[in-house]
Order: C-alpha cells, then sequence, then structure tokens
C-alpha cells in the first residue's frame, strides 16, 4: 500500500480471494486465499503438503454440512515408510499398498542372497520400517608369521635353574586362505579354507 508510484503507466493487480474447504484425512479446514493453484492454497493455510501427496479439486455442492461455499480440495496423502538398505536409511513416501510394489516404484534391486525381514506381500502402513540385510562372501587369504617350535633339554651336569638358547632359529610363513561371510558390509563369519606353509 505504501509503495510509490512510478511514473509512466503502473499496473496493480488485485486478487480476490476465493472461498475453500480443506479435506485433510478426514479434518475440514475452510479457509481463503487469493492463490487458484491448489497446492499454493494449502501450503498458505499453514498445511505441510509432500510431493507425493496427491490433491484433488471439486466444488463443495452440500453446502449446509460443509459448511463452506467454493472449491473442496482433498489431501489423499502419501504413507511414509523408512527402508533400511545394505545399512542405509531411506525415507520414502508412495500410495503403493505392498513392500514389494514400494521395491518396484523406487527402483530397489533385492538380490536373491539378501535377507528381507517383512514379506514382499506385507501391506504397507504408516511409519513402517522395512530391513533389507545384504549378504556377501568372498575369499580372502592372510600371510601370517608362525613363531619357531620350542625344544626343551635337560642337561644335568648344568646347574638348577641354568638355561641356554642353543639355536634361536627364525620365524616362518604361512598364507591362510578364508571364506569371509559380510552382512551390509560388516563381517559376520571367517571359516578357513586352506592353511599352506610358505
Amino acid at each position: 500500500i505504501d509503495q510509490p508510484v512510478s511514473r509512466g503507466v503502473t499496473n496493480i493487480n488485485v486478487y480476490r480471494a476465493f472461498s475453500y474447504l480443506v479435506v485433510d484425512n478426514g479434518k475440514n479446514i475452510p479457509t481463503t486465499s487469493g492463490y487458484r493453484s491448489p497446492r499454493k492454497v494449502i501450503e498458505e493455510a499453514g498445511i505441510k503438503l509432500y510431493p507425493e501427496d496427491i490433491v484433488t479439486t471439486e466444488s463443495v455442492d452440500t453446502f449446509v454440512k460443509d459448511s463452506s461455499v467454493g472449491q473442496r480440495l482433498s489431501i489423499e496423502r502419501a504413507t511414509p515408510v523408512t527402508v533400511v538398505l545394505a545399512g542405509k536409511t531411506f525415507q520414502f513416501r508412495t500410495h503403493k499398498k505392498t513392500v514389494g510394489e514400494l521395491f518396484v516404484e523406487k527402483g530397489l534391486e533385492i538380490k536373491p542372497q539378501d535377507v528381507v525381514r517383512t514379506s514382499l506381500d506385507t501391506a504397507l502402513a504408516d511409519d513402517m520400517k522395512i530391513t533389507v540385510n545384504r549378504l556377501a562372501q568372498r575369499i580372502v587369504t592372510q600371510e601370517v608369521a608362525i613363531d619357531p617350535s620350542v625344544v626343551q633339554t635337560t642337561d644335568k651336569t648344568k646347574p638348577v635353574g641354568y638355561s641356554e638358547v642353543q639355536n634361536p632359529g627364525t620365524a616362518g610363513k604361512k598364507t591362510l586362505s578364508y571364506l569371509l561371510t559380510e552382512q551390509d558390509g560388516v563381517e559376520q563369519t571367517r571359516q578357513v579354507l586352506e592353511e599352506k606353509v610358505t
């Protein structure tokens, strides 16, 4: 209102507010707005919308029941789901009905060796947590030192408590081959497959 009018032609646009009835999870919220975009109207009313939520528009024709006139904006909320895949946490919102459909929609590949804690046919629910553990096996080799063996002999010609190292020897080496099983990148089991003195 206090903005000065510049010289020349000045266009002043006034967008008249319309009446809207926002329906969110069965709750009726009457509001007015100069916006025409349904999402803008809802956000201006202080209602949080997510990109996956669906907004439909229709005229209010039950004026007495709804205590409103104008447009009805109905919000169909997407189901919030948490997926923990291979140790990484993802937050999703979806309109799919089952765990399997969610995985297909989000492009999550489930490998045969993966362990899914929830059946793919399980129906989705709000704030559901789905855990998928990724199992992997690989063979690793490791070289370890072998301490020389100790051979003790007794010499009765020496006094009690006397000891002497005749041959210190040298450390040897051996190669161990393991079958390593990992879950989500964390080692679970290690099985020796072969032990070879080198």
